[in-house]
């Protein structure tokens, strides 16, 4: 079990510059449409961007909670 901790560790730890990667494209893209002068793609995108935020913000707590929580994991034998 501590080597499954030990992956899932890992695995979060690497996964964390992803997550910014992903937030910094939504974020492009919605700057994108909102230089679009186009009245329907502004509202369009101002609808979008607090669905966008609090997936972020999902998104991201759970993989830095999730690494947080497995870096702390320990096994111990109980025999």
């Amino acid at each position: 079990m501590d080597q499954f901790a030990d992956n899932l560790n890992t695995l979060l730890t690497d996964c964390q510059p992803y997550t910014w990667i992903f937030a910094t494209i939504y974020l492009f893209i919605i700057g994108a449409i909102l230089m679009i002068p186009n009245e329907k793609c502004h509202s369009m995108a101002l609808k979008a961007l607090p669905f966008l935020l609090t997936g972020l913000v999902i998104a991201l707590g759970a993989v830095y909670i999730g690494e947080w929580v497995t870096s702390r994991i320990v096994f111990t034998s109980g025999g």
